[in-house]
Protein backbone atom coordinates (compact mmCIF):
# COMPACT_ATOMS: atom_id res chain seq x y z
CA UNK A 1 0.00 0.00 0.00
CA UNK A 2 1.24 3.70 -0.70
CA UNK A 3 0.35 5.90 2.39
CA UNK A 4 -0.43 9.36 2.10
CA UNK A 5 3.44 10.21 1.55
CA UNK A 6 3.86 8.16 -1.32
CA UNK A 7 5.80 5.52 0.85
CA UNK A 8 5.34 1.62 0.10
CA UNK A 9 4.06 0.25 3.54
CA UNK A 10 2.75 -3.52 4.47
CA UNK A 11 -0.62 -3.76 6.07
CA UNK A 12 -2.02 -5.76 8.94
CA UNK A 13 -4.78 -7.75 9.09
CA UNK A 14 -6.88 -5.10 11.28
CA UNK A 15 -5.63 -2.46 8.66
CA UNK A 16 -7.02 -4.79 5.70
CA UNK A 17 -10.54 -5.18 7.80
CA UNK A 18 -11.02 -1.86 8.51
CA UNK A 19 -10.32 -0.82 5.20
CA UNK A 20 -13.38 -3.73 3.63
CA UNK A 21 -15.39 -2.03 6.52
CA UNK A 22 -15.25 1.65 5.18
CA UNK A 23 -15.66 0.57 2.26
CA UNK A 24 -19.19 -1.41 3.41
CA UNK A 25 -20.34 1.92 5.22
CA UNK A 26 -19.80 3.58 1.93
CA UNK A 27 -22.34 1.54 0.11
CA UNK A 28 -24.33 1.81 2.88
CA UNK A 29 -23.88 -1.93 3.67
CA UNK A 30 -25.08 -2.80 7.34
CA UNK A 31 -22.38 -5.39 9.03
CA UNK A 32 -23.80 -6.63 12.23
CA UNK A 33 -21.42 -9.26 14.48
CA UNK A 34 -22.30 -12.43 13.59
CA UNK A 35 -24.25 -11.57 10.33
CA UNK A 36 -23.53 -13.25 6.87
CA UNK A 37 -22.30 -9.26 5.91
CA UNK A 38 -19.96 -9.61 8.89
CA UNK A 39 -18.44 -13.51 7.52
CA UNK A 40 -18.19 -12.01 3.69
CA UNK A 41 -16.25 -8.94 5.12
CA UNK A 42 -13.49 -11.58 7.21
CA UNK A 43 -13.26 -13.26 3.91
CA UNK A 44 -12.50 -9.91 1.72
CA UNK A 45 -10.19 -8.89 4.26
CA UNK A 46 -7.95 -11.69 4.25
CA UNK A 47 -8.35 -11.89 0.38
CA UNK A 48 -7.56 -8.09 0.43
CA UNK A 49 -4.73 -8.41 3.05
CA UNK A 50 -3.08 -11.61 0.93
CA UNK A 51 -3.21 -9.62 -2.44
CA UNK A 52 -2.04 -5.99 -0.68
CA UNK A 53 0.99 -8.36 0.58
CA UNK A 54 1.46 -9.52 -3.12
CA UNK A 55 1.74 -6.22 -4.31
CA UNK A 56 4.14 -5.00 -1.65
CA UNK A 57 6.41 -8.21 -2.42
CA UNK A 58 6.64 -7.45 -5.98
CA UNK A 59 7.27 -3.67 -5.42
CA UNK A 60 9.93 -4.83 -3.15
CA UNK A 61 11.54 -7.28 -5.36
CA UNK A 62 11.95 -4.17 -7.99
CA UNK A 63 13.06 -1.38 -6.01
CA UNK A 64 15.34 -3.40 -3.87
CA UNK A 65 15.72 -6.81 -5.85
CA UNK A 66 18.28 -9.44 -4.12
CA UNK A 67 20.07 -12.58 -5.47
CA UNK A 68 18.33 -13.94 -8.62
CA UNK A 69 16.23 -10.61 -8.32
CA UNK A 70 18.76 -8.46 -9.56
CA UNK A 71 20.18 -10.91 -12.66
CA UNK A 72 16.33 -11.32 -13.74
CA UNK A 73 16.32 -7.48 -14.00
CA UNK A 74 19.13 -6.84 -15.77
CA UNK A 75 19.79 -9.44 -18.87
CA UNK A 76 21.80 -7.18 -21.04
CA UNK A 77 24.39 -6.75 -17.38
CA UNK A 78 24.95 -10.62 -16.62
CA UNK A 79 27.21 -11.48 -13.32
CA UNK A 80 30.32 -11.88 -13.18
CA UNK A 81 31.13 -15.64 -12.40
CA UNK A 82 34.05 -16.54 -10.12
CA UNK A 83 37.23 -16.77 -12.49
CA UNK A 84 41.05 -18.19 -11.87
CA UNK A 85 44.41 -15.58 -11.88
CA UNK A 86 46.71 -15.62 -14.15
CA UNK A 87 50.31 -13.53 -15.05
CA UNK A 88 53.77 -14.51 -15.82
CA UNK A 89 56.55 -16.31 -13.73
CA UNK A 90 60.30 -15.07 -14.03
CA UNK A 91 62.65 -17.91 -13.83
CA UNK A 92 66.10 -17.21 -13.63
CA UNK A 93 68.82 -19.05 -15.20
CA UNK A 94 71.80 -16.00 -15.08
CA UNK A 95 73.36 -17.81 -12.82
CA UNK A 96 73.37 -21.64 -14.50
CA UNK A 97 75.48 -23.46 -15.92
CA UNK A 98 72.36 -26.18 -17.72
CA UNK A 99 69.19 -24.94 -19.91
CA UNK A 100 65.97 -25.30 -17.17
CA UNK A 101 63.61 -27.02 -19.07
CA UNK A 102 60.12 -26.43 -17.66
CA UNK A 103 57.63 -28.83 -18.80
CA UNK A 104 53.73 -28.23 -19.79
CA UNK A 105 51.53 -28.06 -17.31
CA UNK A 106 53.55 -28.37 -14.76
CA UNK A 107 52.44 -27.21 -11.16
CA UNK A 108 54.13 -24.26 -9.55
CA UNK A 109 53.14 -23.53 -5.65
CA UNK A 110 52.35 -20.11 -4.66
CA UNK A 111 52.94 -18.19 -1.87
CA UNK A 112 49.70 -18.50 -0.95
CA UNK A 113 50.19 -22.25 -1.19
CA UNK A 114 47.45 -22.58 -4.11
CA UNK A 115 48.89 -24.33 -7.29
CA UNK A 116 49.18 -22.52 -10.52
CA UNK A 117 49.98 -23.90 -14.11
CA UNK A 118 51.32 -23.26 -17.51
CA UNK A 119 48.76 -24.96 -19.46
CA UNK A 120 49.87 -23.19 -22.70
CA UNK A 121 52.97 -23.53 -23.45
CA UNK A 122 56.33 -25.76 -22.21
CA UNK A 123 59.19 -23.01 -21.24
CA UNK A 124 62.49 -23.50 -21.80
CA UNK A 125 65.19 -21.37 -20.28
CA UNK A 126 68.91 -21.08 -21.52
CA UNK A 127 72.18 -20.55 -19.13
CA UNK A 128 72.52 -16.79 -18.62
CA UNK A 129 69.17 -15.96 -19.84
CA UNK A 130 65.89 -14.94 -17.85
CA UNK A 131 62.62 -16.28 -19.16
CA UNK A 132 59.05 -15.80 -18.53
CA UNK A 133 56.09 -18.45 -18.55
CA UNK A 134 52.32 -17.52 -18.77
CA UNK A 135 50.75 -19.51 -15.63
CA UNK A 136 46.89 -19.97 -14.42
CA UNK A 137 45.86 -20.44 -11.12
CA UNK A 138 43.56 -24.44 -10.92
CA UNK A 139 41.14 -22.95 -8.68
CA UNK A 140 39.00 -19.58 -9.21
CA UNK A 141 38.80 -17.13 -6.40
CA UNK A 142 40.05 -13.81 -5.21
CA UNK A 143 42.40 -15.73 -3.01
CA UNK A 144 44.82 -16.99 -6.46
CA UNK A 145 45.25 -13.12 -7.04
CA UNK A 146 49.60 -12.11 -5.41
CA UNK A 147 51.48 -9.57 -5.19
CA UNK A 148 54.12 -9.24 -7.58
CA UNK A 149 57.57 -10.49 -6.11
CA UNK A 150 55.99 -13.42 -4.84
CA UNK A 151 58.40 -16.57 -4.43
CA UNK A 152 56.78 -19.70 -6.67
CA UNK A 153 57.91 -23.32 -6.24
CA UNK A 154 58.66 -25.70 -8.76
CA UNK A 155 61.98 -28.11 -7.74
CA UNK A 156 65.40 -25.68 -6.84
CA UNK A 157 64.34 -23.18 -9.61
CA UNK A 158 64.42 -19.38 -8.58
CA UNK A 159 60.96 -18.26 -9.52
CA UNK A 160 59.25 -15.47 -8.82
CA UNK A 161 56.30 -12.80 -10.42
CA UNK A 162 57.33 -9.58 -11.79
CA UNK A 163 53.88 -8.44 -11.71
CA UNK A 164 51.05 -9.35 -9.69
CA UNK A 165 49.00 -12.33 -10.64
CA UNK A 166 45.82 -11.12 -10.85
CA UNK A 167 42.21 -11.78 -12.54
CA UNK A 168 41.03 -14.06 -10.13
CA UNK A 169 37.65 -13.57 -8.45
CA UNK A 170 35.05 -14.55 -6.56
CA UNK A 171 31.50 -14.62 -7.95
CA UNK A 172 30.29 -11.25 -7.73
CA UNK A 173 28.01 -10.15 -4.57
CA UNK A 174 24.59 -8.38 -5.01
CA UNK A 175 26.00 -5.59 -3.41
CA UNK A 176 28.84 -5.64 -6.24
CA UNK A 177 26.82 -6.78 -8.96
CA UNK A 178 24.43 -3.72 -8.05
CA UNK A 179 26.89 -1.31 -7.57
CA UNK A 180 28.22 -2.13 -11.28
CA UNK A 181 24.79 -2.04 -13.23
CA UNK A 182 24.17 1.83 -11.49
CA UNK A 183 27.92 2.60 -12.76
CA UNK A 184 27.27 0.94 -15.85
CA UNK A 185 23.64 2.58 -16.52
CA UNK A 186 24.82 6.15 -15.27
CA UNK A 187 28.82 6.87 -15.50
CA UNK A 188 29.64 4.77 -18.72
CA UNK A 189 27.80 6.54 -21.03
CA UNK A 190 28.90 10.14 -19.37
CA UNK A 191 32.90 9.64 -19.72
CA UNK A 192 34.88 9.34 -22.52
CA UNK A 193 35.67 5.80 -24.35
CA UNK A 194 38.99 6.38 -23.75
CA UNK A 195 38.78 6.74 -20.02
CA UNK A 196 36.38 3.53 -19.90
CA UNK A 197 38.62 1.82 -21.71
CA UNK A 198 41.82 2.86 -19.76
CA UNK A 199 39.68 1.89 -16.57
CA UNK A 200 39.15 -1.45 -17.61
CA UNK A 201 42.39 -2.30 -18.69
CA UNK A 202 44.08 -1.74 -15.25
CA UNK A 203 41.43 -4.36 -13.76
CA UNK A 204 44.29 -6.69 -15.32
CA UNK A 205 47.28 -4.72 -16.44
CA UNK A 206 49.84 -3.80 -13.92
CA UNK A 207 49.70 0.36 -15.87
CA UNK A 208 47.71 1.29 -18.55
CA UNK A 209 46.71 4.04 -20.71
CA UNK A 210 44.92 5.03 -23.80
CA UNK A 211 46.40 7.82 -25.96
CA UNK A 212 43.93 9.95 -27.96
CA UNK A 213 44.94 10.90 -31.34
CA UNK A 214 41.76 13.23 -32.95
CA UNK A 215 43.74 14.23 -36.32
CA UNK A 216 43.44 13.27 -39.92
CA UNK A 217 47.00 12.71 -39.58
CA UNK A 218 48.95 9.75 -37.85
CA UNK A 219 51.26 10.91 -34.99
CA UNK A 220 54.59 8.86 -33.56
CA UNK A 221 54.77 11.10 -30.59
CA UNK A 222 54.49 10.32 -27.11
CA UNK A 223 53.73 7.07 -29.04
CA UNK A 224 52.32 6.02 -32.39
CA UNK A 225 48.61 6.80 -32.70
CA UNK A 226 46.93 6.00 -35.97
CA UNK A 227 44.98 8.53 -37.60
CA UNK A 228 41.16 9.60 -35.90
CA UNK A 229 42.38 6.49 -33.55
CA UNK A 230 43.97 5.08 -30.06
CA UNK A 231 46.76 3.30 -28.89
CA UNK A 232 46.37 1.35 -25.81
CA UNK A 233 49.81 1.04 -24.33
CA UNK A 234 49.97 -1.83 -21.54
CA UNK A 235 52.83 -2.89 -19.48
CA UNK A 236 53.88 -6.36 -20.11
CA UNK A 237 56.50 -8.51 -18.68
CA UNK A 238 57.73 -9.43 -21.84
CA UNK A 239 57.73 -5.79 -23.09
CA UNK A 240 58.89 -5.50 -26.66
CA UNK A 241 59.32 -9.79 -26.94
CA UNK A 242 55.43 -9.73 -25.76
CA UNK A 243 53.53 -12.56 -28.22
CA UNK A 244 50.15 -11.77 -28.64
CA UNK A 245 48.31 -13.98 -25.88
CA UNK A 246 49.77 -11.08 -23.74
CA UNK A 247 47.07 -9.14 -24.93
CA UNK A 248 44.18 -11.33 -24.85
CA UNK A 249 42.16 -9.01 -22.20
CA UNK A 250 43.08 -5.82 -24.35
CA UNK A 251 41.29 -7.07 -27.04
CA UNK A 252 38.52 -8.81 -24.80
CA UNK A 253 38.48 -5.11 -23.16
CA UNK A 254 37.99 -3.77 -26.75
CA UNK A 255 35.76 -5.78 -27.84
CA UNK A 256 33.09 -4.98 -24.42
CA UNK A 257 33.62 -1.40 -24.35
CA UNK A 258 33.89 -0.56 -28.22
CA UNK A 259 32.82 -3.11 -30.66
CA UNK A 260 36.07 -4.05 -31.73
CA UNK A 261 36.41 -5.44 -35.11
CA UNK A 262 38.85 -6.50 -37.80
CA UNK A 263 41.67 -7.92 -34.88
CA UNK A 264 44.76 -8.11 -36.67
CA UNK A 265 48.51 -8.86 -35.62
CA UNK A 266 50.43 -5.98 -37.68
CA UNK A 267 54.11 -6.39 -35.31
CA UNK A 268 57.31 -5.51 -37.11
CA UNK A 269 60.52 -6.81 -35.12
CA UNK A 270 60.40 -4.09 -32.88
CA UNK A 271 57.51 -2.89 -32.39
CA UNK A 272 54.51 -5.43 -31.37
CA UNK A 273 50.75 -3.94 -32.11
CA UNK A 274 47.79 -5.31 -32.36
CA UNK A 275 45.63 -3.14 -34.61
CA UNK A 276 42.32 -3.29 -35.70
CA UNK A 277 38.72 -1.27 -35.86
CA UNK A 278 36.24 -0.15 -33.93
CA UNK A 279 33.00 1.92 -34.54
CA UNK A 280 32.12 4.85 -32.83
CA UNK A 281 28.31 5.54 -33.66
CA UNK A 282 28.82 4.77 -37.36
CA UNK A 283 32.30 6.19 -37.67
CA UNK A 284 35.19 3.85 -37.54
CA UNK A 285 37.99 4.09 -35.12
CA UNK A 286 41.27 2.96 -35.35
CA UNK A 287 42.99 1.20 -32.24
CA UNK A 288 46.39 -0.17 -31.73
CA UNK A 289 47.77 -2.10 -28.65
CA UNK A 290 51.34 -1.43 -27.56
CA UNK A 291 52.78 -4.26 -25.45
CA UNK A 292 55.03 -1.87 -23.05
CA UNK A 293 58.09 -2.91 -21.20
CA UNK A 294 58.29 -1.57 -17.54
CA UNK A 295 62.03 -0.41 -16.73
CA UNK A 296 63.43 -1.55 -13.74
CA UNK A 297 65.07 1.40 -11.72
CA UNK A 298 67.38 0.69 -8.67
CA UNK A 299 68.31 3.82 -6.10
CA UNK A 300 70.58 3.99 -3.47
CA UNK A 301 70.79 7.16 -1.72
CA UNK A 302 72.98 8.07 1.18
CA UNK A 303 72.89 11.30 3.10
CA UNK A 304 74.34 12.91 6.53
CA UNK A 305 72.40 14.61 9.12
CA UNK A 306 72.81 16.17 12.43
CA UNK A 307 70.61 16.44 15.39
CA UNK A 308 69.69 19.05 18.04
CA UNK A 309 71.90 18.59 21.33
CA UNK A 310 68.18 18.23 22.82
CA UNK A 311 67.78 15.02 20.85
CA UNK A 312 68.61 11.82 22.76
CA UNK A 313 69.73 8.68 21.09
CA UNK A 314 66.72 6.49 21.11
CA UNK A 315 64.40 9.34 19.12
CA UNK A 316 67.13 9.18 16.35
CA UNK A 317 65.92 6.01 14.52
CA UNK A 318 62.76 7.52 14.48
CA UNK A 319 63.56 10.42 12.76
CA UNK A 320 66.17 9.21 10.67
CA UNK A 321 63.23 7.38 9.15
CA UNK A 322 60.54 10.37 9.12
CA UNK A 323 63.56 12.19 6.85
CA UNK A 324 63.63 9.12 4.42
CA UNK A 325 60.03 8.51 4.57
CA UNK A 326 59.54 11.88 2.86
CA UNK A 327 61.84 11.40 0.58
CA UNK A 328 60.85 8.11 -0.61
CA UNK A 329 56.88 9.31 -0.69
CA UNK A 330 58.67 12.06 -3.19
CA UNK A 331 59.91 10.19 -5.49
CA UNK A 332 57.66 7.75 -5.57
CA UNK A 333 54.92 10.85 -6.30
CA UNK A 334 57.09 11.38 -9.23
CA UNK A 335 57.29 8.18 -11.27
CA UNK A 336 54.77 5.53 -11.79
CA UNK A 337 55.14 3.22 -8.67
CA UNK A 338 54.42 -0.05 -6.78
CA UNK A 339 52.98 -0.96 -3.41
CA UNK A 340 56.33 -2.18 -1.21
CA UNK A 341 58.83 -1.49 1.16
CA UNK A 342 61.82 -0.08 0.62
CA UNK A 343 65.21 -0.30 2.66
CA UNK A 344 66.13 1.55 5.44
CA UNK A 345 69.39 2.06 7.54
CA UNK A 346 70.18 4.12 9.80
CA UNK A 347 73.78 4.86 11.08
CA UNK A 348 74.58 6.87 14.49
CA UNK A 349 77.79 8.20 16.23
CA UNK A 350 77.27 5.15 18.61
CA UNK A 351 74.99 2.70 18.93
CA UNK A 352 74.00 -0.15 16.67
CA UNK A 353 72.24 0.18 13.02
CA UNK A 354 68.82 0.37 12.76
CA UNK A 355 67.94 -1.77 9.42
CA UNK A 356 64.29 -1.68 8.82
CA UNK A 357 61.84 -3.18 5.00
CA UNK A 358 59.28 0.42 5.38
CA UNK A 359 56.06 -0.13 3.76
CA UNK A 360 54.98 2.48 1.65
CA UNK A 361 52.12 2.95 -1.15
CA UNK A 362 52.79 3.33 -4.79
CA UNK A 363 51.59 5.86 -7.46
CA UNK A 364 49.83 5.48 -10.73
CA UNK A 365 50.28 9.27 -12.32
CA UNK A 366 48.35 10.55 -15.44
CA UNK A 367 51.28 11.85 -17.92
CA UNK A 368 52.09 12.45 -21.85
CA UNK A 369 55.13 10.57 -21.56
CA UNK A 370 56.20 7.16 -21.38
CA UNK A 371 59.76 7.48 -20.89
CA UNK A 372 60.58 11.37 -19.66
CA UNK A 373 63.48 12.95 -19.44
CA UNK A 374 65.17 11.79 -16.10
CA UNK A 375 67.74 13.70 -14.31
CA UNK A 376 70.18 13.25 -11.35
CA UNK A 377 69.90 16.87 -9.83
CA UNK A 378 65.89 16.60 -10.00
CA UNK A 379 65.80 13.73 -7.63
CA UNK A 380 68.48 15.03 -5.29
CA UNK A 381 66.51 18.26 -5.14
CA UNK A 382 63.70 15.82 -3.12
CA UNK A 383 66.03 15.61 -0.65
CA UNK A 384 66.22 18.70 0.78
CA UNK A 385 63.05 20.14 -0.35
CA UNK A 386 62.74 23.04 2.20
CA UNK A 387 58.75 22.23 2.89
CA UNK A 388 59.82 18.84 3.98
CA UNK A 389 63.27 19.56 6.19
CA UNK A 390 61.38 21.75 8.58
CA UNK A 391 58.66 19.62 9.24
CA UNK A 392 61.27 17.18 11.34
CA UNK A 393 61.52 18.95 14.21
CA UNK A 394 65.65 18.13 15.94
CA UNK A 395 66.71 16.87 12.35
CA UNK A 396 69.19 18.35 9.98
CA UNK A 397 70.00 18.03 6.44
CA UNK A 398 73.64 18.19 5.63
CA UNK A 399 74.72 16.72 2.42
CA UNK A 400 74.08 13.87 0.06
CA UNK A 401 77.34 11.84 -0.05
CA UNK A 402 76.00 8.99 -2.95
CA UNK A 403 73.43 9.10 -4.88
CA UNK A 404 73.07 6.39 -7.59
CA UNK A 405 70.04 5.40 -10.15
CA UNK A 406 70.52 2.38 -12.77
CA UNK A 407 67.69 2.22 -14.94
CA UNK A 408 67.51 -1.41 -16.98
CA UNK A 409 65.81 -2.28 -19.79
CA UNK A 410 65.68 -6.12 -18.99
CA UNK A 411 66.50 -7.44 -22.48
CA UNK A 412 68.97 -9.53 -23.71
CA UNK A 413 72.05 -7.54 -25.50
CA UNK A 414 71.40 -4.06 -23.57
CA UNK A 415 73.15 -2.64 -20.93
CA UNK A 416 71.53 -0.31 -18.24
CA UNK A 417 71.88 3.50 -17.85
CA UNK A 418 73.32 4.61 -14.50
CA UNK A 419 73.25 7.85 -13.39
CA UNK A 420 75.69 8.83 -10.67
CA UNK A 421 77.30 11.79 -8.19
CA UNK A 422 79.73 9.20 -7.24
CA UNK A 423 82.03 9.06 -10.16
CA UNK A 424 84.44 11.20 -11.33
CA UNK A 425 83.00 14.61 -12.73
CA UNK A 426 84.07 13.25 -16.68
CA UNK A 427 82.13 9.73 -16.36
CA UNK A 428 78.90 10.83 -14.47
CA UNK A 429 75.78 10.74 -16.33
CA UNK A 430 74.00 13.65 -14.83
CA UNK A 431 70.77 12.89 -17.13
CA UNK A 432 68.91 10.43 -19.81
CA UNK A 433 66.48 11.56 -22.35
CA UNK A 434 64.25 8.57 -22.95
CA UNK A 435 62.86 9.90 -26.50
CA UNK A 436 66.95 10.41 -27.88
CA UNK A 437 69.35 7.98 -25.66
CA UNK A 438 70.72 5.22 -27.69
CA UNK A 439 70.13 2.86 -24.86
CA UNK A 440 67.79 0.25 -27.08
CA UNK A 441 70.26 -1.79 -28.85
CA UNK A 442 67.78 -3.93 -30.26
CA UNK A 443 66.44 -0.88 -32.05
CA UNK A 444 63.09 -0.54 -29.84
CA UNK A 445 61.87 2.79 -29.76
CA UNK A 446 61.78 4.65 -26.67
CA UNK A 447 58.07 4.44 -26.61
CA UNK A 448 58.20 0.65 -25.52
CA UNK A 449 59.14 1.61 -22.29
CA UNK A 450 57.82 2.90 -18.86
CA UNK A 451 59.72 4.13 -16.12
CA UNK A 452 57.89 1.88 -13.09
CA UNK A 453 59.41 2.51 -9.97
CA UNK A 454 59.30 -0.73 -7.48
CA UNK A 455 60.28 0.36 -3.46
CA UNK A 456 61.81 -2.77 -3.29
CA UNK A 457 64.86 -0.99 -5.14
CA UNK A 458 64.96 1.66 -3.17
CA UNK A 459 67.83 1.48 -0.52
CA UNK A 460 68.42 5.02 2.07
CA UNK A 461 71.83 4.92 3.99
CA UNK A 462 70.72 8.24 6.66
CA UNK A 463 74.19 8.93 8.33
CA UNK A 464 74.67 10.83 11.47
CA UNK A 465 77.51 13.63 11.43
Amino acid sequence: MIDENGKLTNIDIDEAREKVLEAARLANIEVADGSVEQMISEWLSKVFLDIDNSVYLSIQKFLYPTENDIDIQNPGIARLAASKSNGYLEVDNTLGVDPITIPIDSIFVGSNFLEYSNTLEALEVAAGEIGYVYVESLLEGANTNLPQNQPFTLSNYEITNPQPISGGRDIETDSEYWNRIIYLRTNLASEQTSIVITNALLEYYLDAKVFVNNTNSSQLTPIPIPANGYNCAIILPSGVNAPARELQKAIETLVAFAEFVGVNNVSTANHPVIYGISFSGVFPVAYSVTPVQAVQTTLSLTVKVRFDSSIIEVEKPNLAKQFANNFVNRLMATFYSNDGSYNFEFIPLVGDDTIESIAVVGVVKDRDNIAPIVSIEAIRSIIYDQSDSVTIKGLQYRECVSLTVEFDPLVAGESPKILSIDAPFEDTLLSIDFAKDPLFLDESSWFDRWINLDPSLISVYVVEE
